[in-house]
């Protein structure tokens, strides 16, 4: 107890901790204090050189993190609350353990699971990390996909809420499993991004390459598309569906039941769209709108050079 608590007191000073191992096996925590709440760090396997590092400068989150396997390289802090993590390409697998961690970098990591021990609120940022599972009840405020690495992401379907999801990395994503009662998608990056669940689709914003899937949107109120390039390919229903897109975008939402939709498109885009009751259309340019079923009511401005056409 008396080791324990000086090499507690040590790590106030510091406030950092360096660990070297190799072929060994942790069982015994290796605490980190700070003048809020202490810190928790379990390393339960190292398979070969290792190297952690802890810097300390948390106020009020604490967090657990254990499954070291493989780990070459590894740099860990937390600072103001938010973790960062960078591994390298040897590094086989992460694991989290959280209860009031807020923000978490990830970087370099081929895999990594972020499980909640109690009702969590994240933000994450995800660099090239080929698989990311979460578990527990998770309210993922946002999560911002960068690098070139394809990815995975899943999460409890029935426990995970999304409402923010932003790309800027090239590496195609897929993401299963996962609800959003009012998801936002960003893309500024070159990438497929694939989004499989129960998805409240409200606000969509392409403004890269490559395309957008969202299946099934389950929206009982407004629905956003904008687009100045790539495609967005939607499926699902919802009550009404605004597109504004420009230069060479395609929006597919014929397989999109619409109780309203409405239209405004220029350049060279590419609508497809399924209105239930309600289709106004706005087209300009070379554009090309095609509308399926039968709506009661339709108003359209079509330019010269723009076509609607029922399909």
């Amino acid at each position: 107890m008396k080791k324990l608590l000086m090499f507690a007191l040590i790590s106030c000073l510091f406030l950092s901790i360096n660990v070297s191992q190799a072929n060994a096996i942790h069982t015994k925590p290796i605490y980190a204090s700070s003048s809020a709440k202490q810190q928790t760090i379990h390393t339960i396997v190292a398979k070969g050189p290792m190297t952690l590092t802890i810097m300390d400068g948390a106020k009020s989150d604490q967090f657990n993190v254990s499954g070291l396997t493989g780990t070459s390289n590894m740099a860990m802090s937390l600072s103001n609350g938010i973790l960062y993590i960078q591994g390298s390409s040897q590094t086989t697998q992460f694991t989290i353990f959280t209860r009031n961690l807020s923000n978490i970098n990830l970087e370099e990591i081929p895999s990594v699971t972020v499980k909640a021990l109690s009702k969590s609120r994240l933000k994450i940022y995800d660099k090239n990390v080929a698989r990311l599972n979460l578990r527990g009840r998770i309210d993922l405020d946002e999560i911002t996909f960068d690098g070139n690495r394809p990815k995975q992401f899943r999460g409890d379907s029935e426990k995970l809420f999304i409402k923010s999801i932003q790309n800027k990395g090239n590496g195609p994503i897929i993401s299963n499993d996962f609800r959003s009662d009012q998801l936002t998608v960003t893309n500024t990056g070159s990438v497929d991004l694939v989004l499989r669940g129960y998805i409240n689709a409200q606000k969509i914003y392409q403004k890269g390459t490559g395309k957008i899937d969202i299946r099934w949107v389950n929206k009982n109120k407004n629905t956003l598309v904008e687009a100045s390039s790539g495609v967005v390919k939607l499926a699902g229903r919802t009550r009404k569906l605004t597109i504004n897109t420009e230069g060479f975008a395609i929006v597919d939402a014929q397989y999109l039941r619409a109780t309203e939709a409405r239209i405004r498109t220029s350049g060279k885009s590419i609508i497809s769209v399924n209105a239930l009751n309600q289709l106004f259309v706005n087209a300009s340019d070379d554009s090309r709108v095609y509308y399926r079923g039968y709506p009661k009511h339709l108003y359209k401005n079509i330019g010269p050079e723009a076509l609607m056409i029922h399909s």
